[in-house]
């Protein structure tokens, strides 16, 4: 018997209108779809499974529902796989239900075209354009069995076949893939307007926002393989801080500002687009041993663990607050903490310190973590830690001085050109203010990258000190653009009164700097802990923030930015007519937040605090309150670049 092994995928557009048509009305419609799929597609259908009978058949039915349990209209599609493994199988079929629906709020009054596509790691992805209405029939690009995909849907508006510029909304599954002779399965895709923040949306019921259940200052936020986000930790800050001007500069990291630490953990799933509190009852914790915020949160490949590392740290609520040395392992299988000692402590207490994946060339290598800084006597030095579970005293694997002792710094892993790992430690400051000096570490050789002569570091902030900035590692290409490390906004000096425009450049080879302060390659608005992470487009999200007004206090931004790569012109020198781009902000301005990248081209932004006015004022009053998460939808369109 010969085996087949791809799918077929046919589409058909159904509309349905009803009054209060809740999601079981639309089920049991599906499924007698599904149930008559031979006679229902007697013409178009039938012809194509008596060529192919071992082929996988498919039918994707959007429809358009209304009902009390929606908050607005959204859609859905159906898609089920009929099919089977040999030519003359009895086999069960194999099923994929895809949900997609809208995110909160988003119309879509205005959409003429649909594009699907098919994305299958290595090779081209396949995409079929038709327009949006009811009847139509198309067939996608087969889908091997055991292979990972993606499926990709696109709206447009306008008159042009899925025209480019007229893209209105998107949404990408995460990678999923089908196997012969499986149970039912199911996936969701939510459609949303690109380039813009939407509230984290549930796919049940669909369209309804969903929300964080803790309001977190401090937390660690860790994307996982399979897209979930696990947020570990954190604090909430005093009541009546905005009764002492002398706390102004320092309430965000300061533990005289806190009032609680926590020990519970989140989990965000964008499958079900859901934020999920684990277990806290003593019968079966789900939470940390030590309560903790300002700490690391490193997803290990080798282990597959998430180490929690350094941090502030307090054993009960209203206890002492102070710098911890332990290491904790989450288990995300499990959904639980590994005891501390199934690793050795840390030489030193480490708060504001930086905990960084090491990438070795060799794939036998176990996971290292180089944690760098912290306050007190924590400040001038590194260690690297072998992550080897149950290695109680042979688990420093390396440890020295820093150049310039420092802590609320950001450490960042980059490659040259070459492909060998460095680590950059960028900005942050000490007892005499904020740090310019780079320290480097050389991954390789294990040890800090000296001086040239009659110079204090390998390489410096070329616009000073910075704390409350940003940093991120950039890969480039052969062609035009250097792998570099960018450097974003941030703060010169302590209290907090001199933000940074300027983005610095710094090449990952020798650590110069790409661009100078005559490019005017700078941020459209100066601004401080705000948040920015590389997306799956290549280009750079900035989100969120603090900038000085003229009264020599704060206010939250209002917009945020898109940045693309600086590029090398042919004769080598950088091109500098690459600007940032401004978008519109986030729904609920904050600053101090994270944001993480998501594998289905979204970027998740989650805890922060804010301002509750928008008075000018030197200390703003906070926010005790749950700020809701949102997503950034990425644009997959090139940034507009001017001159």
């Amino acid at each position: 018997m010969a085996v087949r092994n791809r799918n077929d995928f046919f589409f058909e557009f159904v509309k349905k209108y009803g009054d209060g048509l809740g999601r079981g009305d639309f089920v049991p419609h599906a499924r007698k779809k599904t149930e008559s799929y031979r006679e229902y597609g007697a013409g178009f259908f039938g012809a194509k499974l008596a060529k192919s009978r071992g082929h996988q058949g498919a039918q994707l039915f959007f429809h358009k529902l209304f009902g009390p349990l929606l908050c607005s209209l959204f859609l859905v599609i159906t898609l089920t796989l009929l099919g089977c493994e040999t030519e003359d199988s009895g086999s069960p079929p194999n099923r994929l239900n895809v949900i997609v629906y809208n995110s909160a709020g988003y119309a879509t009054a205005d959409w003429q075209w649909s594009r699907v596509e098919i994305k299958i790691p290595g090779t081209t992805p396949q995409a079929t354009c038709l327009p949006y209405q009811a009847g139509s029939q198309i067939t996608l690009p087969e889908i091997p069995f055991n292979a990972p995909f993606q499926l990709s849907v696109e709206m447009f508006s306008g008159t042009q076949e899925c025209d480019p510029a007229f893209l209105s909304g998107r949404g990408i599954s995460l990678s999923m893939q089908l196997a012969a002779n499986t149970p039912a399965q199911s996936v969701s895709v939510m459609i949303a307007p690109v380039g813009t923040f939407v509230p984290t949306t549930g796919s049940i019921p669909a369209g309804q926002a969903t929300s964080p259940l803790t309001s977190r200052l401090g937390a660690s936020a860790t994307v996982l393989p399979d897209g979930r986000v696990v947020i570990i930790g954190g604090a909430r800050l005093k009541a009546g801080l905005n009764d002492n001007p002398q706390l102004a500069e320092r309430i965000w990291d300061d533990s005289d500002s806190i009032e609680e630490i926590y020990d519970t953990v989140e989990i965000y799933d964008p499958r079900s687009g859901s934020f999920e509190s684990l277990a806290t009852d003593e019968a079966s914790p789900q939470t940390l041993y030590y309560r903790r915020a300002f700490h690391s949160a490193v997803y290990l490949p080798k282990t597959k663990l998430i180490a929690v590392v350094g941090g502030l740290q307090q054993l009960v609520v209203g206890a002492p607050i102070e710098a911890s040395k332990f290491i904790e392992f989450f288990d995300p299988a499990a959904r639980t903490f590994r005891k501390p000692d199934s690793i050795g402590p840390l030489s030193v207490g480490r708060a504001f310190s930086q905990a960084t994946l090491l990438q070795y060339n060799d794939p036998n290598a176990p996971d290292y973590l180089f944690v760098s800084g912290g306050t007190g006597v924590a400040a001038g030095s590194y260690e690297v830690v072998q992550m080897k579970l149950d290695e109680l005293e042979k688990h420093i694997a390396g440890a020295g001085a820093l150049i310039a002792g420092r802590w609320n710094h950001v450490s960042v892993l980059a490659r040259n050109k070459d492909n060998r790992p460095y680590v950059y430690l960028l900005g942050g400051q000490n007892a005499e203010g904020t740090i310019q000096l780079i320290d480097i570490f050389n991954v390789v050789d294990g040890k800090m990258e000296q001086p040239p002569p009659g110079a204090q570091a390998p390489s410096e902030l070329a616009e000073g000190g910075r704390i409350g900035h940003a940093a991120l590692f950039v890969p480039g290409n052969i062609n035009d653009t250097p792998n570099a490390v960018y450097v974003f906004g941030g703060w010169k000096d302590l209290e907090r009164k001199q933000p940074v425009a300027r983005i610095e450049v710094i090449s990952a080879d020798n650590g110069a700097q790409l661009v100078n302060a005559a490019d005017n390659f700078n941020l459209n608005r100066p601004r401080g802990h705000h948040a920015a992470t590389l997306l799956t487009s290549g280009q750079i999200l900035v989100a969120g923030g603090l900038e000085a007004d003229a009264q020599q206090g704060w206010r939250m931004v209002g917009d945020d930015e898109l940045i693309g790569k600086v590029q090398v012109n042919s004769g080598g020198s950088v091109a500098t007519q690459i600007r940032p781009v401004t978008i519109k902000g986030l729904n609920t301005h904050r600053f101090h937040h994270q944001v993480v990248p998501l594998p289905n081209d979204q970027a998740l932004i989650v805890n922060g605090i804010q301002k509750v006015d928008t008075t000018i004022e030197m200390l703003p009053p906070l926010s005790t309150t749950t700020l809701p998460a949102e997503l950034y939808i990425v644009d997959p369109r090139p940034i507009v670049i001017t001159n």
